[in-house]
């Protein structure tokens, strides 16, 4: 009878014990999935700050080249360059003590011309450094009157 109730005893402590594994296993890979999630969380919310700052820097430009001299002049751009209607630059975000983020970002000029002044549209692109892929885009337009005035 006592070997019966040791074995009992070694079955259950074994199933605890493997249990136990399962257990610290599945909470070590949430933490690790968790800690990634964050991580892009946080390049996502950098690149719509970004992007957000990038489009109201450029909003009410003439053209791209304006909006390239008003690009130069925020905190951490660096290297704009107009290609036609495309502005290229490179971006380092920080904010507060976190460690800076890098972008390559795009400004991808659109204008149609009208009787009254001109409806820009602008996609920013916001690329992690050296990325192929955008990790966000922002599209906006607005209307520029021509400086012509009417009496």
């Amino acid at each position: 009878m006592k070997k019966r109730t040791n074995l009992s005893f070694i079955v259950e402590l074994l199933i605890l014990f493997l249990l136990l594994i399962m257990m610290i296993t599945v909470i070590t890979m949430v933490s690790i999935r968790a800690r990634g999630q964050s991580r892009k969380a946080r390049v996502l919310t950098d690149a719509v700050i970004c992007a957000e700052n990038a489009t109201e820097m450029t909003e009410g430009a003439k053209d791209p080249d304006e909006a390239a001299t008003r690009l130069e002049q925020m905190e951490g751009v660096s290297s704009v360059q107009v290609d036609g209607d495309v502005i290229s630059f490179k971006m380092d975000f920080s904010a507060g003590s976190k460690p800076e983020q890098s972008f390559d970002m795009k400004v991808n000029w659109d204008e149609e011309p009208g009787e009254t002044g001109s409806y820009i549209e602008k996609k920013v692109e916001v690329l992690e450094a050296d990325g192929k892929e955008p990790v966000y885009s922002l599209e906006s337009g607005s209307f520029v009157k021509d400086e012509e005035e009417t009496r």
